[in-house]
């Protein structure tokens, strides 16, 4: 897999069905200057994959153990290639397992989801594995159903699995998000 097969955005592979391993590997990917979810430039490779949405909440992982450099990944909604800038960013990478990230956002049923991996850097490492799945949303995922907390109690949870939040009144925060209530 490589710059000829898949480094652009046009030759997306896919789709790429629900639970099914897909390997990849970074040798010959394609090296542009490519601005990220993560306000990163792709510079150092990158290789694109699709999925179609399926009105569930999905997540995009390359943490696998086979994963051997930190293959980071957006997940867009482009529609057109073309119009790579008009994109809207689903979720920028989570990284929180080891050297792979993870993404999780609410799909469209029939959506074409675009899945970009990408190095930031010239570290070793390039190859990674990676699993797109349908999930069930953590309970507090949603504002509606935030959980209430009382006075001095201590809580213990994790975004892991959280979609990301776009709050107006706290700015524009990139991070997955959990609700509570006091």
């Amino acid at each position: 897999i490589g710059y000829e097969n898949n480094g652009l955005c046009d030759d997306a592979i896919g789709p790429i069905g629900i639970e099914e391993k897909q390997a990849g590997s970074m040798r010959g990917a394609g090296n542009l200057d490519y601005f990220t979810c993560n306000l990163q430039y792709a510079r150092a490779g990158q290789v694109w994959y699709y999925v179609m949405g399926t009105g569930s909440l999905m997540v995009a992982s390359t943490c696998l153990e086979t994963t051997d450099f930190g293959a980071h990944l957006d997940v867009l909604e482009i529609g057109n290639c073309s119009q790579i800038e008009t994109y809207t960013c689903q979720s920028p990478g989570d990284s929180d397992c080891g050297n792979g990230y993870q993404n999780v956002w609410k799909s469209e049923l029939g959506v074409e989801y675009k899945i970009l991996i990408y190095k930031t850097s010239f570290v070793a490492g390039i190859n990674f594995d990676l699993i797109v799945s349908d999930i069930e949303p953590v309970e507090n995922d949603e504002c509606n159903n935030s959980i209430a907390l009382t006075l001095g109690e201590t809580v213990t949870g994790s975004t892991a699995l959280a979609t990301f939040d776009f709050v107006p009144d706290c700015g524009n925060l990139l991070q997955p998000g959990v609700w509570h209530t006091v």
